[in-house]
């Protein structure tokens, strides 16, 4: 799969789940992607969401990113039992939302610029 079309994958795969049910609902869904989506927001020029993405990953898993899904529920229980991390990453889900349309807008922008790229997908 092209770069430019994974960028755009993990972007919309982001915006939809931290939508629907926060960074707890990202996390859980979009596990094995949720590294690779730091750089693809950073390629759409969103730095400032990547850089809220890392804040709550080290808030959902402070020792590191899970490898496995094992050390993933591990982390995801420690996390739902902290309250404070736990609301915390609460509140960076909430200023995601509030900013999902300059995301939207952004992604977009980002697909029509590359869309010499994407329309090789259908060739």
């Amino acid at each position: 799969m092209p770069r430019e079309v994974v960028v755009a994958h993990r972007a919309d795969r982001f915006l939809v789940e931290v939508n629907s049910g926060g960074f707890d609902g990202f996390f859980s869904w979009e596990r094995d992607g949720v590294m690779d989506t730091i750089p693809a927001l950073t390629a759409l020029g969103l730095a400032d969401t990547a850089e809220t993405l890392k804040q709550a990953i080290e808030l959902f898993a402070p020792d590191g990113w899970p490898a496995t899904p094992e050390q993933f529920e591990d982390a995801h229980i420690a996390y739902l039992d902290d309250d404070e991390r736990s609301g915390q990453v609460e509140a960076l889900a909430e200023s995601i939302m509030n900013d999902s349309k300059r995301i939207e807008v952004a992604t977009h922008a980002y697909v029509r610029a590359q869309l010499s790229v994407f329309e090789q997908l259908d060739a």
